[in-house]
């Protein structure tokens, strides 16, 4: 499986909108159309924001493989990822 069609397997089974991934990344959703259907190489400095859009690690994106995480860590970088949304620039 290509980091592509890993990232369109994450969207359309947790997401399902590109317009969203778009505007997170700060893309015009036509960038996420054409990595889409041509399949095109996706800039590496897009990758960690995506990476954090899906829930998944940058490595999983590149790589299809997880780093050796439990599931409580997972579940704890999922509070800590949320923390950050709602911080901004203070320490919370």
């Amino acid at each position: 499986e290509s980091v592509n069609q890993r990232i369109f397997r994450l969207l359309g089974n947790k997401h399902g909108i590109q317009k969203d991934l778009a505007d997170f990344i700060g893309v015009d959703p036509g960038v996420i159309n054409k990595w889409k259907k041509e399949g095109s190489g996706i800039d590496s400095e897009f990758i960690p924001g995506i990476a954090d859009y899906l829930g998944v690690t940058d490595t999983y994106l590149l790589r299809g493989e997880d780093e050796s995480f439990s599931s409580e860590e997972l579940r704890l970088i999922g509070l800590f990822r949320s923390l950050s949304e709602h911080c901004d620039n203070y320490i919370c």
